[in-house]
């Protein structure tokens, strides 16, 4: 789980044990309730997401 902001898209280059692996951009609030309805499967990542939707301000709740 990275939180990155202005990113621009572009070429994948995996390499070695990233072999095989996905990128998926998902909104914040998506990725919030996917960790929440048990969509996501690794604990970590869940957990991780909802660090992130905790640490983040969003607009309108500074």
């Amino acid at each position: 789980m990275f939180i990155a902001r202005n990113l621009t898209i572009g070429e994948q280059e995996l390499t070695g044990t990233e072999t095989g692996m996905t990128v998926e951009w998902w909104p914040l609030q998506d990725a919030v309730a996917a960790a929440m309805d048990g969509r996501l499967l690794l604990s970590g990542a869940a957990v991780s997401v909802l660090m992130a939707a905790n640490t983040i301000p969003t607009p309108g709740h500074a």
